[in-house]
């Protein structure tokens, strides 16, 4: 782990400040602060007493100052400084488990809402629970001292909770033992602190817990060479306490109106409900929610109750409990508008939208994506999750790199199949072009993957792009790549795996990252613009295999989650930028046998065969589209409804992308393509494909092709064959007026 080289760089030039400004315990002092600490309360003394004497040494803060809890809490000189060691003021007394009450003597146990009386002797008997597991935890962090540079910090988190099992959480225990191991843990007390201050150092938590994360915040003080106390005064100057994330809607549910412009442009941040008037008047009463409950019954009569209720809650937290210094971003859906701090109380505007607002100071206004989908469809909700909370740290704390925004009309309008595809997008970000051969799936996914990159890239249409552009966008390294699953496709080539290589004459392994890593972290420095992978015949991989533990991430909700990687311990992330479109051949494999989480995470659209592709186009006398048509639904017919998906596309009667038009082509697609699909499709049933395309295709009586009319000199014979098939459906009067109007030569070329 290493902090980023500029932030590292501030934080060097304000230690050096403060240390100038004698703002730092020196160190011969840290040194005596902790052994003091040990020689007065630590486990060796605790274990040498019992009954009441232990219980005044623990939590006699009424009758001595020379008791652990006060010294925790209270004691301040230059003996012991505790406001410097990280504070755990504020709350009810027990949160130590046990204290006494001045006034009267009695001994307290419970909680601040139901505190209990208790006699001396119990009192006693907890504080030696109490003692017992810090003597427990105190052991396992002596252990951890000898080497706390190797220390693997989850595994502490847990031998902590297995040893300390009622008290491990509590801020009290945490600081007892961070004062006895200074070299182990950190000292800031809480979760949510500890938590704040490596988001501000761009730093990943490890976990939730008083002690998983120390080692982050510890490696990070070697990194600038100050003892943990010191360091945590450096981002207590440079942070300050933990503020909050929110995230703010900019569009109106009744009206779709958006107000970003006006924000941005106004600096501030602001939400609907404009029927309530100004709140004002009701800021500081103790029952703010209650009053916004009548209010919002008042002027919204009809809503429902857990309606109201939802939207009280949200306006209550827009008006009071967003503070000055919050963060704010204003979002529509998962794209950021705008990265801002709070600047000014709630304030009122008459007779706009969105009348309800607060000053702002816009840090950054490109828009991009969060990403994870938090606490969707609120208006205003905290954002607490890991990734969103990092990506926007960046944003607002990062001078950013200003990209022109592609134009905003593109020169066409996105072919209809690719608009459906770009609407199921929105839906999931992986989709599956299922059907029958033939139909077109390999075709329409790399076209969609070519037009959507390319008007999100350039705001034109792939056709209308430079050589530069185009290259930028398949070429090595661009924002598309295109793979074939097969048998023998697997994890290694799809993420990560050893792979053989020559060192100096010798056969090794090397660690190389597969197709779909180097593609997500292209995808992770660009999380303004989309990056395409198209995996073709997808249901021929070993899916679980290929895919492993990142089948999860695909979840539009869990892109930007982390997992660690088997093999290099990479932490790594699906960024919700990253699209797949694949396509499956269900003549291969049907849908119902793909594994159940596949099926969850991929949105499925099915192409089949289109006759009307084909358009008029007549060969042999033959009208393509309809006589596709008729073989599909007797093949349909012959093998029972359930195998639609057992048809022929109409692809195979295309060249170029448009319908075929000389017999000479139809002989070689019918002889190539459609007639052995068909005899795969009737492998066992082979009478059937005498059924579908009749009985003047095959020799005689048996049920081999007549392979002899595929010759060029026997085309006609050829046309003959399947005329005669289809003579009944051939007289049907929209057939006969399909062929008046395109009769004319045919060329035999």
């Amino acid at each position: 782990m290493s902090l980023d080289p500029r932030l590292l760089a501030d934080l060097r030039s304000l230690a050096a400040e403060l240390q100038a400004r004698g703002e730092f315990l020196p160190v011969e002092r840290l040194e005596r602060v902790y052994s003091l600490f040990r020689a007065r309360f630590g486990p060796e003394v605790l274990a040498g007493l019992d009954g009441q004497d232990l219980l005044l040494k623990m939590h006699g803060r009424g009758e001595t100052r020379d008791s652990l809890a006060y010294w925790l809490e209270f004691q301040n000189d230059d003996e012991f400084p505790t406001t410097r060691l990280g504070g755990i003021g504020g709350g009810s007394a027990l949160k130590f488990g046990l204290y006494r009450r001045a006034e009267t003597g009695q001994w307290m146990t419970g909680t601040a809402a139901r505190q209990l009386v208790i006699t001396p002797e119990e009192a006693a008997v907890i504080a030696g629970k109490q003692r017992d597991e810090f003597v427990a935890g105190a052991r396992i962090l002596d252990q951890a001292r000898r080497d706390p540079s190797t220390l693997d910090y989850p595994a502490l988190q847990a031998a902590l909770e297995a040893a300390v099992p009622t008290l491990h959480h509590l801020g009290w225990v945490h600081k007892y033992f961070s004062l006895l191991a200074p070299e182990v843990l950190d000292d800031f007390h809480h979760p949510s602190y500890q938590r704040y201050h490596l988001i501000k150092l761009r730093l990943r938590p490890l976990g939730e817990g008083l002690y998983v994360n120390a080692g982050l915040l510890l490696a990070a003080a070697r990194e600038l060479g100050l003892p943990i106390n010191q360091f945590s005064e450096l981002l207590n100057h440079r942070h300050r306490y933990p503020k909050r994330v929110w995230k703010i809607g900019t569009t109106s549910d009744r009206h779709d109106q958006d107000q970003w412009s006006a924000m941005r442009d106004g600096n501030y941040a602001a939400i609907g409900w404009l029927e309530l008037g100004d709140l004002r008047a009701h800021l500081e009463a103790s029952d703010l929610r209650d009053r916004l409950q009548q209010l919002h019954q008042q002027e919204y009569p009809d809503a429902e109750p857990a309606v109201r209720t939802r939207a009280v809650n949200q306006i209550a937290r827009f008006i009071r409990d967003v503070e000055l210094g919050d963060t704010v971003v204003a979002v529509r859906g998962l794209t950021i508008r705008g990265v801002g701090e709070v600047t000014g109380d709630y304030t009122y505007r008459d007779a706009v939208e969105f009348p309800h607002c607060r000053a702002v100071r816009w840090l950054d206004v490109d828009e991009w994506k969060l990403p994870i989908n938090e606490k969707p469809r609120q208006t205003i909700a905290e954002l607490t999750d890991v990734d969103n909370l990092l990506a926007i740290e960046l944003r607002s704390t990062t001078p950013m790199i200003r990209r022109p925004a592609p134009p905003t009309a593109p020169e066409q309008p996105l072919p209809a199949f690719v608009q459906r595809i770009a609407e199921l997008l929105e839906h999931k970000p992986q989709i599956v072009l299922h059907g029958p051969p033939g139909t077109g799936k390999s075709h329409w996914a790399e076209l969609a993957a070519h037009e959507l990159a390319a008007r999100d890239w350039y705001g034109r249409r792939f056709a209308g792009l430079t050589d530069a552009e185009r290259t930028a966008l398949t070429g090595p390294g661009g924002a598309i790549e295109l793979c074939t699953f097969h048998p023998g496709y697997g994890y290694e080539d799809f993420i990560e795996g050893l792979r053989p290589t020559v060192a100096q004459g010798q056969l090794a392994f090397e660690l190389r990252d597969g197709l779909f890593k180097r593609l997500c972290r292209r995808a992770a420095q660009r999380l303004d613009r989309r990056f395409f992978l198209v995996i073709d015949e997808i249901n021929r991989g070993d899916l679980p295999r290929i895919f492993g533990e990142l089948l999860t991430l695909l979840e539009a909700d869990k892109r930007g989650w982390a997992v660690t990687l088997a093999l290099s311990q990479d932490r790594f992330i699906v960024p919700p930028n990253v699209v797949i479109l694949a396509t499956m051949n269900t003549a291969d494999r049907s849908i119902a046998l793909l594994d159940a989480a596949l099926r969850r995470r991929f949105a499925f659209h099915e192409l089949m065969p289109d006759p009307a592709a084909l358009g008029d186009s007549i060969v042999l006398g033959l009208p393509l589209g309809h006589m596709l048509g008729w073989i599909n639904e007797a093949l349909v017919r012959a093998l029972g409804e359930g195998m639609r998906h057992l048809q022929v596309g109409h692809a195979y009667l295309m060249h170029n992308r448009q319908p075929i038009s000389d017999p000479a082509r139809l002989a070689a697609a019918l002889r190539n393509d459609i007639l052995p699909l068909l005899e795969e499709y009737c492998h066992d049933q082979r009478p059937h494909l005498r059924s579908i395309v009749g009985a003047g295709l095959f020799r005689g009586s048996s049920l081999e092709i007549d392979a002899s009319l595929f010759e060029p000199a026997n085309r006609e014979r050829l046309g003959s064959a399947l005329r005669e098939h289809f003579a009944e459906r051939l007289r049907a009067p929209e057939i006969v007026d399909l062929l008046a109007r395109n009769e004319g030569p045919e060329d035999e070329s």
